[in-house]
């Protein structure tokens, strides 16, 4: 398993990145997807199209409301992702982490509040049929 994990690790690092192999070396590997901001946003922005088409095909809103939260979080993080791929950088390496942190935790909350309104459509269809 870590060295599945080393190793899909590396090949990203190949596709977004040119660094030499090792400290000191001369010469750089990769595709350099981070250099081109044209590509990048095809590229990420393109798994994050694809992530939402899963999501929302395996999952169901149990009502308005799951509906409303679910394009509110994916809105406001497609929002996020664009500016920090095209915005300036923090002012410091501190407002990062502690942003970040803050950030992020909201987040994971929001994603699990919405994992809660939205159940799998297997679970949502199995319930409806008991209730009936």
């Amino acid at each position: 398993m870590v060295f599945a994990a080393a190793l899909s690790h590396w090949l990203l690092d190949f596709v977004s990145l040119a660094v030499p192999l090792a400290p000191g070396a001369g010469r750089y590997f990769g595709l350099g997807l981070w250099y081109s901001l044209p590509a990048t946003i095809v590229v990420e922005g393109g798994f994050w199209l694809f992530a939402l088409v899963l999501y929302t095909r395996a999952m169901s809103p149990r009502n308005r409301l799951g509906r409303y939260a679910f394009w509110t979080i994916a809105v406001l993080l497609t929002l996020v992702w664009y500016n920090n791929i095209t915005g300036p950088p923090p002012p410091s390496a501190r407002v990062a982490g502690v942003t970040s942190l803050i950030f992020f935790s909201l987040t994971v909350a929001w994603a699990y509040w919405i994992n809660r309104l939205r159940p799998a459509k297997e679970r949502l269809n199995s319930h409806r049929r008991e209730s009936a």
